[in-house]
């Protein structure tokens, strides 16, 4: 995987858990908790996502420890940290202010480009 590749993969990512988030802040509270006494059950490596009107956090399991993705819906910014497994260390992997990400039209797209697709429909 290239570099471009996997800054693409990165932020694409932050942009769906970001608008998941953006969604997940409009339910009540009582339909985002679980079920008093029913455990929350995923399969491993399966992302967990918790949030509110302005924070994002998102978890999930690497063979290095606990990754947390926390997003800040109202700055539209972004950080990852690893806890490391054993020590508990917690390690800033990256940070980013993604406001500017959203004023691109396309990036790193393939055709049909959204361009493209609004030509068709113009006609």
């Amino acid at each position: 995987m290239t570099k471009s590749q996997r800054n693409w993969a990165i932020c694409t990512g932050c942009i769906v858990l970001m608008i998941a988030g953006l969604i997940g802040s409009y339910q009540s509270s009582t339909q985002a908790q679980n079920i008093a006494g029913t455990p929350i059950t995923r399969q491993p490596n399966q992302a967990a996502v918790r949030g509110n009107n302005d924070i994002l956090l998102a978890t999930s399991e690497t063979e290095q420890g606990q990754q947390i993705t926390v997003i800040d819906a109202k700055t539209k910014a972004i950080c990852v940290y690893l806890i490391q497994r054993g020590s508990g260390k917690i390690k800033l992997l990256s940070a980013r202010n993604a406001q500017w990400d959203f004023q691109i039209d396309e990036f790193n797209s393939e055709s049909p480009t959204p361009r493209e697709i609004q030509s068709l429909l113009d006609r």
